[in-house]
């Protein structure tokens, strides 16, 4: 089993682990079991906001290419 060190990306605690099957952060208590339970809410949360986050980096980054090209 490979285990990857890494800040979590949620809460950047240096305490997250993911392997192939898992992702888990004692620290925010994010969990998601990719082969059985699924993700917590705590896992949901956390990636609501952060794929909220991206979409309005991308709409940001499209509204100034915009305004460059006009």
């Amino acid at each position: 089993m490979t285990i990857k060190k890494r800040p979590c990306w949620a809460c950047g605690s240096h305490r997250y682990v993911e392997t192939v099957s898992r992702e888990h952060c004692p620290a925010c208590g994010i969990e998601c079991d990719y082969w059985g339970g699924g993700a917590n809410k705590a896992y949901d949360d956390a990636s609501a906001r952060r794929h909220a986050h991206e979409e309005r980096e991308r709409e940001a980054e499209f509204r100034r290419q915009l305004e460059e090209d006009y």
